[in-house]
């Protein structure tokens, strides 16, 4: 979902993948600069130093509720968490906040639990990635009980950002790294956070010969990526042939990071 910083509106994303041992405790992550070959698009790696600088840290299972708390505050305005939530028969809008912390609770929990997580120092910001398969997140268990109409949406976002990822990453994408989910806390924007993590996320996948890639689910993230070496791979258009859906049509991004 969106991440909102500077001036993008990229306040989270949500693409709905063991990281990499103990030797990631608490500390400020550093990368080799020789590893670094920034796309001819990037502009963020010019204060690279200034990123390296930025403490970064795992989530640990005690602070799966803080996590969540920026995940919600970021999404709150998120393109395709409001396709899922806006439907004709959610007679009850709570319910669906309901179920929708508990979808964002489980997957935290889902993720922190094998070592996916990952916050800046003062927990500004956080990023759920993986250079191997993720676990799954049970989501047609979490949302049981919200309306039938979100349910289909959901269920037709997950089916629809699958097989798009794998005709157009093909077999190499098991061996790519994922991110996930990336959000920063609003109070919070505009310090780096979320450009620290990205950049942790895609050094340490280059250094293992991996590319990273994600689904974006909100155009006003493009500049972001784009930025970070991240180009354009496929589209995936929500509500455009839905009767139900009365607004502009959700427009999800798969970016792969390109050296």
């Amino acid at each position: 979902m969106a991440h909102k910083e500077s001036s993008y509106n990229r306040r989270g994303l949500f693409a709905g993948r063991q990281l990499f041992g103990a030797r990631f405790a608490k500390r400020t992550f550093t990368t080799k600069s020789s590893t670094l070959q920034p796309s001819p698009l990037s502009s963020t790696y010019a204060a690279m130093e200034d990123l390296k600088a930025i403490p970064l840290r795992k989530i640990n299972s005690a602070e799966v509720s803080e996590a969540v708390r920026v995940c919600e505050d970021a999404f709150e305005d998120d393109p395709l968490q409001h396709y899922f939530r806006y439907t004709p028969d959610a007679d009850d809008d709570q319910r669906w906040r309901k179920n929708w912390h508990k979808l964002m609770g489980g997957y935290t929990k889902t993720f922190t639990d094998v070592g996916l997580g990952w916050t800046t120092d003062d927990f500004g910001a956080v990023l759920f990635y993986s250079p191997v398969k993720p676990p799954d997140v049970d989501r047609k268990s979490i949302l049981g009980g919200s309306s039938e109409e979100q349910q289909k949406r959901v269920n037709e976002w997950t089916k629809t950002s699958e097989r798009v990822a794998d005709e157009t990453l093909g077999e190499s994408r098991k061996d790519m790294a994922y991110i996930a989910l990336l959000a920063t806390k609003p109070i919070q924007q505009g310090r780096g956070y979320a450009s620290a993590l990205v950049k942790m996320a895609v050094d340490e996948a280059d250094a293992q010969g991996r590319i990273t890639w994600l689904l974006s689910s909100n155009i006003a993230n493009t500049g972001f990526y784009n930025s970070h070496g991240f180009i354009a791979k496929a589209k995936i258009t929500l509500g455009e042939d839905n009767p139900t859906w009365n607004r502009p049509p959700v427009e999800i991004c798969l970016k792969s990071w390109c050296n």
